[in-house]
């Protein structure tokens, strides 16, 4: 009853934060817009932020004979502006009025794709400069546009005249303007941390806007508040690691250039992201799938880690963001061993706590399902639940709540409720192997039980032991009618799985990894499962299943043995 009663608290505050954060917004704009959007307009850019995505000049063609694919989707302009057109969806629309497709008409480097981009740029300037109206205004897209617009300056203004010269400054400054008033009452979350990096990259790029006073100072408030100082996110996203670096070392860059030192919170924030994303990393370079991690742009990864002077080795334990890493002979681990974050942090947090994922000699075996690259708001939802993790489910129910009614859930932006609120987590060491012990009572309330989960790698990496407890929480007798437990392991898409008898089962990898399982005393068995995080969209791929009540089977040990060692 009490951790219901505090779920509910948690709601209701939620709740009143974000309705009078959004009277704010509705009192200030209105007939105030033009105005309150209004100041000094820029009258050059002294510095472009480098863009570390790469650019594809193929993506540049389509665009030029107006073909935009975003998200999943296509569409066919027909000579149109794209801004003029009608949006096949949301995210589609967001990522068009962002402009990150401005890398891939710098990628194609000539002349015709610099005039594509200014001719696109005055489009916008023309449709939307004056109009009050989202996703093109919303904060997180605004952001998005000015960092490109910066990135891509000399792109866009190469053979400009001078009237479209200064309509672009004009609109890039009132767009700024209009972030620096925005930042102030935006929901915490990742969106305002990009706002504050966007304005502190403008204050150096654009110095007569005179901003440059408190945006250094506002961002260092943002990244004490949002960088964990084991180098985590507060959201526990590990992608979000890589796309934060993204965008912070090209303001470390921008400072270099300007002569201005970085503010110390800045330094010490990518001092400590470039081990929590090794941390985060497979041995074939993908980043593990846990609360909202989708495919992983591997080229940025790179990009991103070879400038990290001190090429350090990752953390043995991410103990403030959550999570235990287990590394051996070409093995590695990764497990949720966190509870949720907190509600405002927590719209794309997954309830998969002690799941765990591994690979081996650059081949992933057991995985997250992961979030979907596809902007599906079915399929987001699907894949935040706990069957979709490689972890234990009781009673067929996630152990966090992440649905709600839909006008809640667009207040609230989803988050994550009623989770784990101790997870307890104690590392293990001995002569011949390492691991842990974590447990956790998101199943206390509704089912009084506890889920334990130990786990040991060998030193040589050629075997994975665990076991799976399960406890009555307060010393009555767990709930027999609704106790039966499913302990999923997905594997990943690459990995062809077969029954042995004796009730074993192969993993043979493409490499030519070969791994055996065995569970005792419930036998393993193959069912399909659905990756969602495949770069083109959802594909089927198996799960090894143990189904059994935690009232007759309390406890399960199962073992992953590699037979045979595969190319590296």
């Amino acid at each position: 009853m009490t951790d219901i009663l505090y779920a509910r608290s948690e709601v209701w505050a939620a709740l009143l934060r974000e309705i009078w954060r959004r009277m704010r917004k509705r009192i200030r704009t209105g007939i105030i817009w033009r105005r309150r959007v209004g100041g000094r307009i820029a009258d050059r850019i002294t510095l472009s932020p480098p863009d570390l995505h790469f650019g594809d000049a193929q993506v540049a063609r389509d665009i030029y004979e107006g073909r935009f694919a975003f998200v999943g989707f296509g569409v066919e302009t027909g000579g149109e502006s794209p801004f003029a057109v009608a949006p096949p969806s949301l995210a589609w629309e967001e990522e068009l009025h962002g402009f990150c497709w401005l890398r891939h008409l710098g990628a194609a480097s000539s002349d015709l794709a610099s005039a594509n981009a200014r001719a696109l740029a005055n489009d916008w300037i023309e449709l939307w400069e004056r109009r009050n109206a989202e996703p093109a205004w919303a904060p997180g897209v605004t952001a998005q546009r000015v960092q490109s617009w910066l990135r891509h300056a000399p792109l866009v203004l190469a053979g400009a005249d001078h009237v479209f010269y200064r309509r672009f400054m004009r609109a890039l400054s009132r767009q700024v303007h209009f972030l620096r008033r925005e930042a102030r009452d935006m929901p915490p979350g990742v969106d305002r941390l990009k706002v504050r990096i966007v304005l502190a990259i403008a204050a150096l790029a654009l110095p007569r806007l005179g901003i440059a006073r408190t945006a250094s100072r506002r961002l260092a408030e943002e990244l004490d508040a949002q960088i964990l100082p084991d180098g985590g996110h507060v959201s526990r996203n590990p992608l979000l690691i890589a796309e934060l670096l993204a965008e912070l070392l090209p303001l470390r860059q921008c400072h270099a250039e300007a002569g201005v030192p970085p503010s110390q919170a800045l330094v010490g924030a990518i001092d400590r992201m470039f081990p929590a994303l090794r941390f985060f990393r497979h041995s074939d370079g993908a980043i593990a799938h846990f609360n909202g991690a989708g495919p992983t742009p591997t080229g940025l990864v790179a990009t991103v880690l070879r400038q990290d002077e001190s090429a350090g080795q990752p953390l043995a334990a991410a103990t403030h963001s959550g999570f235990q890493r287990l590394a051996a002979g070409g093995t590695v681990l990764i497990a949720d061993t966190g509870a949720p974050p907190r509600a405002d942090q927590s719209s794309l947090a997954h309830a998969g706590c002690l799941s765990f994922e591994f690979s081996s000699l650059r081949q992933r075996i057991v995985v997250n399902c992961g979030a979907p690259a596809i902007a599906d708001e079915d399929l987001r939802q699907l894949a935040r639940t706990t069957a979709a993790h490689s972890t234990a489910i009781v009673g067929e129910t996630s152990s966090a709540r992440l649905r709600f009614p839909p006008s809640l859930s667009e207040l609230l932006r989803t988050p994550l409720l009623r989770g784990p609120r101790k997870v307890g987590v104690r590392r293990l060491a001995a002569r011949d192997e390492s691991g842990f012990v974590a447990e956790h009572d998101g199943y206390a309330a509704a089912f009084n039980i506890l889920h334990r989960r130990t786990i040991l790698l060998h030193e040589t990496g050629d075997v994975i032991d665990g076991e799976d407890r399960f406890a009555a929480a307060n010393g009555r007798n767990v709930n027999v009618k609704r106790d039966g437990v499913i302990v999923r392991f997905h594997l990943h898409p690459s990995i062809g799985a077969e029954i042995l008898p004796a009730g074993l089962i192969a993993l043979t990898a493409q490499n030519g990894d070969r791994w055996i399982f065995a569970a005792d005393p419930v036998a393993g068995e193959i069912a399909d499962s659905v990756y969602f995080a495949a770069t083109g969209g959802p594909v089927g791929t198996m799960q090894i299943v143990l189904d059994f009540k935690a009232s007759q089977t309390p406890v399960v040990t199962w073992r992953f043995t590699r037979v045979q060692r595969g190319a590296p």
